[in-house]
């Protein structure tokens, strides 16, 4: 009996360097995948300090009004958190005014886009 050479195979492209069809592997031509750095943001969007990655003054902004440090946030949840404490801290029912001050300019940097339209 005359014994073949049998070729190997390995499913669908996978493991063969010259090998034309799906799976792209070593040789492929095709994009490339740019993978991001840890803990940057792909788009400006999610690095605004209500978005996915904000800076640290946000990230401060958020501990003092006692919100999720990471995350997207909605302008209602920054307001709902804000009027919470403005209520049960504001100076005229008896809270401090520093706290109060530091709530008010923690709003503010959460909402600075939406305050840049306002004013521009």
């Amino acid at each position: 009996m005359v014994s073949l050479p049998v070729a190997k195979t390995t499913g669908f492209g996978g493991g063969e360097a010259d090998s034309g069809g799906f799976g792209g592997g070593a040789g492929s031509s095709g994009k490339k995948s740019a993978k991001r750095k840890p803990g940057k943001a792909n788009h400006r969007r999610e690095q605004c300090p209500m978005g996915r990655d904000p800076d640290i003054d946000a990230i401060k902004a958020r501990q003092s009004l006692g919100l999720p440090l990471t995350g997207r946030l909605t302008e209602q949840q920054v307001k709902r958190a804000h009027k919470l404490l403005a209520v049960k801290h504001h100076p005229d029912k008896g809270g401090d005014p520093e706290l109060m001050t530091r709530y008010n300019n923690a709003r503010d940097v959460l909402l600075e886009p939406e305050m840049e339209a306002i004013v521009g």
